[in-house]
């Protein structure tokens, strides 16, 4: 195979791939390595290599990035309700002078956490 009909199958399989990331059948870190074997493959000077390579990085980094102030953006209600009643059982305990059952603070501390979390949150956690 010559390189321009390598090059052109390579943005065949771009394309393709691009479809399946985005139909949830790869992940961003498979397709990237992916993409990264297509440089590697089809781009025969390490400078341009290392540009390309660059560049894909850079561009999955920004995605990362936008996908996670996404998330931010649309968190759990109850995540949110959890975290609020996390710092008043932590007050709660920490102000107890005597801890039930002859616990340590901290187990009678990781013992409410862990039920208040399994109340509110169940198996989602």
């Amino acid at each position: 195979m010559s390189l321009e009909e390598a090059r052109q199958r390579a943005a065949d399989l771009s394309q393709e791939l691009s479809r399946i990331e985005q139909a949830g059948g790869l992940s961003a870190g498979e397709t990237f390595l992916l993409r990264a074997g297509l440089i590697g493959a089809t781009v025969p000077d390490e400078q341009q290599q290392m540009e390309q390579m660059r560049a894909l990085w850079e561009r999955y980094l920004a995605d990362a990035r936008q996908r996670n102030a996404r998330a931010a953006e649309q968190s759990d209600p109850m995540f949110e309700l959890y975290k609020v009643r996390e710092s008043q059982i932590v007050s709660e305990v920490m102000s107890l002078e005597t801890i039930p059952d002859g616990l340590s603070r901290d187990e009678y501390l990781r013992r409410r956490l862990q039920a208040e979390r399994e109340q509110l949150l169940g198996d989602a956690m």
